[in-house]
């Protein structure tokens, strides 16, 4: 068989088959992920090659835009791509889309070595499983509030890009172990107060993370994304002066949401080992997007403990203790009671702040004296809470 006929077989598999619907040509760094997801399933169409691998196997790929570096010319006829693999073909995958897009615009890295390839061909088929509908729907609101954060934390890494590159040259194991390691469900929380993050943990590719830590920094990696009931990969860039502020494959404006996540909380490691001063991403509030409420207690049931996710909000929002105890107090005063003292709320609300600032985890006792107990008027007990719609 032609090539042609290689790929109408394999575009007619069950995986292709899944979502070959949805592939539209477009814009492959638009915005609003659903347009761009369409506009990569057009570009990842358009770029399926077939290759010759050991012992002549013959198989289907994704090519990459980018080339291998290869100083001395060794391999030029060999493409960047990613193998699909026999196994995946025969399963649908109507969320393939979606887990290629969150891996970002490093995909259209320029210089490629080999390891990085294949890094994210196991994150992505290995790796990556569940529907991620509900991370996007989550984090994609605050897409905005991601780029304006991580440009502001550039900025100060480029200030003192000097240093960093030296520790990285010379002290790059004890550089990667405090950089690289898993990140937790607290420090994402603490970088993107919204709800799933409570839910997530970030890593490395596996078989990444346990190669020689050394050479991390100077990779372009692949991160495995867990929640509670999927997993996804995002591609961060080198932690070189040109990937970070001069590479237009990796500009802001240009990533998934994924991608900014992952990038984000990385550059935030690199500030604190420098003291730089970590940031959070701060999700501007408005009168009408926030609000106080209370949850009751339900019959032979434990009284419902306050929302770290909650409590993060409501202190970041306020910033204020003063400030934040009018607005429960205003409330309150018609229907509710509340069970704390403001002397007690004053501690406990600055004491949350402190934490956050520092990235500290947050204890469940201060974070339910900020989201007190309260008795209404009926004569029941309940939680106060805060959200944002």
């Amino acid at each position: 068989m032609n090539d042609r006929e290689i790929l109408a077989k394999v575009i007619s598999t069950p995986f292709f088959s899944s979502f070959i619907g949805k592939c539209v040509e477009g814009d492959i760094y638009a915005r609003e992920h659903a347009i761009r997801s369409q506009a990569v399933g057009y570009w990842m169409l358009n770029s399926l090659t077939r290759f010759t691998g050991q012992d002549s196997r013959e198989y289907i790929g994704i090519q990459l835009p980018g080339e291998f570096y290869d100083p001395l010319g060794f391999g030029k006829a060999l493409k960047p791509h990613i193998e699909i693999p026999e196994s995946i073909l025969k399963k649908s995958d109507a969320n393939f889309l979606d887990k290629l897009t969150l891996l970002g615009s490093g995909l259209h890295f320029k210089w490629w070595i080999l390891p990085e390839v294949l890094s994210i061909r196991r994150a992505l088929f290995r790796e990556s499983s569940g529907t991620v509908l509900d991370f996007i729907k989550a984090v994609e609101p605050s897409r905005d509030d991601l780029v304006n954060t991580i440009r502001s934390q550039q900025d100060k890494l480029r200030d003192n890009w000097g240093y960093i590159a030296e520790e990285i040259a010379i002290k790059s194991k004890d550089f990667a172990l405090e950089v690289f390691g898993v990140i937790n469900s607290n420090e994402i929380l603490t970088y993107l107060p919204i709800d799933i993050s409570q839910n997530l943990k970030i890593r490395l590719e596996k078989k990444v993370d346990g190669e020689d830590i050394t050479k991390t920094a100077r990779r372009v990696n692949a991160w495995v994304i867990e929640g509670a009931s999927f997993k996804c990969a995002a591609i961060t860039p080198r932690l070189t002066y040109g990937s970070i502020f001069k590479d237009e494959v990796f500009s802001l404006e240009k990533e998934s949401i994924a991608a900014l996540l992952v990038r984000g909380l990385v550059i935030n490691r690199v500030s604190k080992r420098f003291n730089l001063g970590e940031e959070k991403v701060l999700i501007q509030p408005t009168a009408l997007s926030t609000h106080l409420r209370a949850i009751p207690a339900k019959i032979g049931q434990k009284i419902p403990e306050a929302s770290f996710t909650s409590a993060i909000r409501f202190v970041t929002d306020y910033q204020e203790p003063a400030i934040a105890w009018s607005r429960l107090e205003e409330w309150a005063r018609e229907s509710y009671i509340l069970t704390i003292s403001k002397e007690v709320f004053y501690k406990s609300f600055l004491e949350i702040a402190k934490r956050i600032d520092k990235m500290e985890e947050l204890d469940q006792d201060g974070v339910n004296n900020v989201l007190p107990l309260a008795w209404s008027k009926s004569g029941k007990i309940t939680r106060v809470s805060y959200s944002r719609n």
